[in-house]
């Protein structure tokens, strides 16, 4: 129960915390408002995940939630050291949670319809969805904020789309996810080795080394953090039995 419980958990949270948060809202949060708006989307979403009315486990969910945000967002920087700690916090939470009220999804409002067999299966689905998103969106700040003091010193050495370097690192982080999940390891070594080309390959001049060793750390940061999501989401669902 309680692997299950922490699974629910964690993807209402990554729903509530990256997928459907907007820009606005992270930036705004300063605001008691807006806050008190981003906490009740985590706790219903948190309500849904469940599908059962665990007053206790909610109610512990949503005030952590909303302490630990308001410490971040009055006394916080916008920097790695914040965001891991902010995340950190959060993921303590819901694991003490998990362990000290777990629920039974066998009695959830959706879950419980379902037969032990399909419930395992849907919970191995919900796993794969939340390492998708670790990997892919929480994976983008990971990287961007690890890289983000390399960024300021190259200043507009980089050139290129607008938000190209993004959309690359995420779709890069998606194909690892694949790669791994379904069983194709080596598909990586291929990914990376097509980057490798197509990124450095124009690099040419010794005053652009700068710009390929920002280029460098930032791919290995990618690929490690996509790696080591999409092995732990092997790991977690193999502990979600066949029903």
């Amino acid at each position: 129960m309680v692997i299950e419980t922490f699974a629910l958990l964690l993807f209402a949270h990554l729903l509530g915390d990256f997928t459907l948060q907007t820009n606005s809202m992270a930036m705004n949060k300063k605001r008691l408002d807006v806050l008190a708006l981003h906490v009740l989307i985590i706790t219903v979403l948190s309500f849904l995940a469940i599908g059962q009315f665990a007053w206790k486990l909610l109610g512990i969910v949503a005030l952590t939630h909303f302490l630990i945000d308001l410490i971040k967002a009055r006394n916080g920087g916008s920097g790695f050291t914040w965001f891991a700690a902010d995340q950190c916090a959060h993921l303590g939470v819901l694991v003490a949670v998990s362990v000290l009220l777990p629920i039974d999804a066998g009695q959830s409002l959706h879950l419980g319809l379902l037969e032990p067999a399909t419930r395992s299966f849907v919970l191995q689905i919900v796993i794969q969805a939340s390492g998708l998103i670790l990997c892919v969106t929480v994976g983008a700040y990971v990287t961007g904020l690890a890289v983000k003091p390399f960024t300021d010193e190259i200043g507009n050495a980089l050139q290129g789309l607008k938000d190209g370097g993004r959309i690359i690192g995420q779709l890069e982080r998606f194909m690892v996810f694949v790669f791994t999940v379904s069983g194709n390891p080596t598909g990586i070594g291929f990914l990376i080795a097509a980057k490798s080309i197509l990124r450095f390959g124009d690099i040419t001049n010794p005053d652009q080394r700068k710009v390929a060793e920002y280029v460098i750390i930032g791919s290995f940061i990618s690929f490690a953090w996509a790696i080591t999501v999409s092995h732990l989401t092997i790991l977690a669902s193999s502990h979600i039995g066949p029903g």
